[in-house]
């Protein structure tokens, strides 16, 4: 069962810490990082507090390793996914077009590649490859689905969830394969109601994507 109020509470204090980072300049790397550290602390304390963590993080290797192969293959996916978002976009509006609005859409990201030193890369790994998937999952898996599926079936609560997730990433190009993301680690955590194969297939995703701005 969900506590409702202290979801409530999440969800509203990300709110809060989100707004003040668009009010208040983020003039270096630094503070980006410090933002960035911020949100996702209180989405992992306060989100725990919403959740049965004994019962939804009980650690298997076993779960570990297929939540990672569940990773392989939504990378996989979402880059076709991806690849076929862009072409009929660039059929519509052009090629060009459609590579400026992604260009912008993967600034915020390549922001935190600009400076590549071995204490910023970690504090980038950290943030993005494990800070990342287990707030976001303990929110939005443990938390939004769970509670949702509460009151109506799994699979509207799954597409609600997905379509959330996928809003607050304030993607256009991306959209979609970021809500089909949202829909596949839903799958796999009303498959196993378990959050541990979630945080690992939505880590391995972002590792790969580490891995790829590191070194292209």
């Amino acid at each position: 069962m969900v506590n409702k109020q202290w979801l409530a509470i999440t969800l509203i204090g990300w709110v809060i810490i989100v707004a003040c980072s668009w009010i208040i300049p983020l003039p270096t790397l630094a503070t980006k990082f410090i933002w960035m550290a911020l949100q996702q602390a209180w989405l992992i304390l306060a989100g725990l507090k919403a959740i049965q963590p004994k019962k939804l993080m009980q650690f298997e290797l076993a779960k570990l390793f297929s939540g990672i192969r569940a990773g392989l293959v939504l990378f996989v996916l979402n880059t076709a996914i991806s690849y076929v978002v862009v072409l009929i976009l660039s059929l519509i509006f052009g090629m060009e077009e459609v590579l400026m609005v992604l260009a912008n859409e993967r600034s915020g990201i390549g922001q935190l590649f600009a400076v590549k030193n071995q204490i910023t890369l970690v504090i980038v790994f950290f943030l993005v490859v494990i800070g990342a998937p287990v707030s976001e999952e303990i929110v939005f898996r443990g938390g939004l689905l769970q509670g949702l599926a509460q009151v109506t079936s799994a699979r509207v609560a799954n597409f609600i969830t997905a379509l959330i997730f996928a809003l607050v990433h304030y993607y256009v190009i991306q959209f979609l394969p970021v809500f089909f993301s949202g829909l596949y680690l839903g799958w796999i955590y009303l498959k196993r109601e378990n959050l541990v194969e979630p945080i690992a297939a939505h880590a391995t995703v972002n590792f790969i994507g580490f891995m790829f701005n590191l070194f292209i």
